[in-house]
């Protein structure tokens, strides 16, 4: 018995079958995979992912589907983003997090992009960030629910 802090990085420790160990999910989210392989190994998952958080993945998830580009404002190292990003289910995500990142994109013009934002991120900065990617001939679909 006890807690043990399992990283993403690693291996996932084995359970022995009916143990009902438990496994909890961070605020900040985890991969689509990541929360498929506990569920594999058969964890009980108590999912502590915050709200929004849990709506940005579904955001994701339903835009990838219908093969929008994902953009993700916010820190690419951070948990939150890392884990975002992995509920694109076969679309390209590209994470942005200032000016030099929009004027670096090299998308077809008039590309679908589904744009989201790192809970944490600014709200003038994501809206200036959207507006730039218009200007840029995206046809961009802002999802901020920061």
């Amino acid at each position: 018995m006890g807690v043990r802090l399992v990283s993403e990085e690693g291996p996932l420790p084995e359970i022995m079958p009916n143990s009902r160990c438990v496994m909890a999910l961070r605020s900040h989210g985890v991969a689509r995979t990541v929360k498929k392989e506990i569920e594999d190994k058969g964890f009980l998952i108590k999912d502590l992912t915050c709200p929004f958080v849990s709506e940005i993945q579904a955001i994701v998830s339903e835009y990838s589907k219908k093969g929008f580009h994902i953009v993700i404002t916010g820190d690419e190292h951070h948990p939150e983003v890392i884990g975002i990003k992995g509920w694109a289910l076969g679309s390209e995500v590209t994470v942005i997090k200032c000016e030099d990142d929009i004027e670096k994109l090299t998308l077809k013009r008039n590309s679908k992009l589904c744009v989201v934002s790192q809970t944490t991120f600014r709200a003038d900065l994501f809206k200036k960030l959207v507006e730039m990617l218009i200007q840029k001939g995206y046809d961009t679909y802002p999802q901020n629910k920061s």
